[in-house]
């Protein structure tokens, strides 16, 4: 067996499109008659272009955000430094505005398929990657300086009670864990930046601005310390602009600290942030159990912003816990408890980051997720092995399972989950039959 790749070019989607697009006008036409051919013509026109226009909705999309952080993304208002929901929130699902091009599973979006991706950032014309990259840095260096990460002793419980109702730390998730990246990604598309984006100097201006007051904000670390040559090299395109020196600070620190080890990629570089961030969470978590309790106004306030249901949050930046959380401190605790296994996938993103407990069950993930770092010989041993019923493979450890919800249920043992909890003593339970088998026990007696 010799495995192949297909390259899917531009015209494989735009008959999809057409397609989609041809069908909606159509509805409306029915909807709303009479509708002229010329008015349906227009119409489709207009449909694709705003299916590709909305670049913001899109973008998060690509990104993997929560819908409840994409409505809070574009409500960000950085010169008041404030969560402007009411005015700038979108009105329309994320389905209504992307169609087809997006899926949401449970409040998370993501796109639809690879080549979405291709379309909208490398075959259309109306997202240009590196000016994405150059907004979303600047976005999330601005949001970082709001005063919701202010660590100023003693802590005021009663404002972060305000900041939770008003959604202001409801981006805080994704803006620790991503900054970095985005100006990293920035950096290393520098070249096409310059040479392709609209508004040059008016993005340069705003990223400026924003790397400034971050850095000030957060004078604590000493930014000139440890300037990395690669890091000059990698911003040399920028050489000649003002901002030059800011960002090869900022590269340098984000270099120097991830270089400390492999624990250090998962921990946040600057200590007041992370203080902020426990603040905040705490006041996240305690909310449902405040005293007096929350009336029912904050609690529609919160369920704006937040899932109650997974409020305790992994610690680690590079985990997917650490945005969509767990629904009790338990919970929570045994997750992160699995982080300190000894082996540990190494590539960025895996969702393996909780880590194994022996060699071979770290040597099997690798095997079944990244072939690209085994051998050639292993890679044909695996294509002509025997085919087995077996294709749902386990995330963490690559074992694999013939029906879907036993890998899901077996996934839950590797992060400690025990979601389904006994009524009369509560006692929790990874699957449900073993719950149903405790009960039993309590029928006995």
């Amino acid at each position: 067996m010799t495995p192949k790749i297909l390259q899917i070019s531009e015209s494989d989607n735009e008959g999809d499109i057409k397609a989609y697009t041809r069908l909606w006008v159509d509805q409306i036409g029915a909807k709303f008659p009479p509708f002229t051919d010329d008015m349906k013509d227009y119409l489709r026109h207009l449909t694709v272009a705003n299916a590709r226009g909305l670049k913001e909705a899109l973008v998060c999309a690509k990104r993997r955000l929560t819908w409840k952080e994409i409505q809070v993304a574009l409500s960000i208002d950085v010169d008041r430094q404030i969560i402007d929901y009411e005015y700038q929130h979108l009105r329309d699902h994320i389905y209504v505005t992307c169609g087809s091009l997006v899926v949401v599973t449970g409040d998370r979006v993501s796109l639809v398929h690879s080549t979405a991706k291709t379309y909208i950032t490398s075959v259309t014309n109306d997202i240009h990657e590196p000016s994405i990259e150059c907004e979303l840095a600047t976005l999330c260096l601005q949001y970082l300086t709001f005063p919701c990460f202010d660590v100023d002793e003693p802590d005021d419980q009663a404002q972060r009670r305000r900041y939770v109702l008003d959604g202001s730390i409801a981006f805080q998730d994704y803006a620790i864990a991503k900054w970095f990246h985005h100006v990293n990604a920035w950096v290393g598309q520098g070249e096409r930046f310059l040479n392709e984006a609209n508004d040059v100097s008016g993005q340069l201006h705003r990223i400026f601005k924003a790397m400034d007051d971050f850095m000030t904000r957060y004078g604590d670390v000493n930014w000139s310390d440890n300037l990395v040559d690669d890091c000059k090299t990698k911003c040399r395109t920028f050489e000649h602009i003002d901002l030059y020196d800011h960002l090869v600070e900022l590269t340098s620190h984000i270099y120097t600290f991830q270089q400390k080890g492999f624990d250090a990629q998962h921990k946040i570089s600057i200590e007041d942030l992370s203080k902020a961030l426990d603040r905040n969470r705490k006041a996240l978590e305690v909310f449902p159990k405040a005293k007096p309790g929350p009336t029912a106004h904050e609690k529609d306030a919160y369920d704006k912003f937040f899932v109650v249901e997974r409020r305790f949050k992994c610690t680690r930046i590079t985990c997917r816990y650490f945005s969509e959380g767990f629904k009790d401190e338990k919970a929570r605790n045994r997750h992160v408890n699995i982080h300190t296994r000894p082996f540990q996938c190494e590539v960025p993103d895996c969702l393996g980051v909780e880590g194994f407990s022996n060699a071979k069950d770290l040597e099997r993930h690798t095997r079944a997720f990244h072939l690209e770092m085994t051998d050639l010989a292993e890679r044909f041993i695996t294509a002509t092995a025997k085919p087995e019923a077996s294709t749902h493979a386990c995330t963490m450890c690559g074992k694999t399972f013939s029906r879907n919800f036993h890998r899901k249920n077996h996934e839950l043992s590797h992060r400690g989950e025990r979601p389904h909890e006994c009524p009369e003593c509560g006692k929790a339970f990874t699957r449900l039959n073993d719950l149903k088998r405790h009960q039993k026990i309590h029928d006995r007696k």
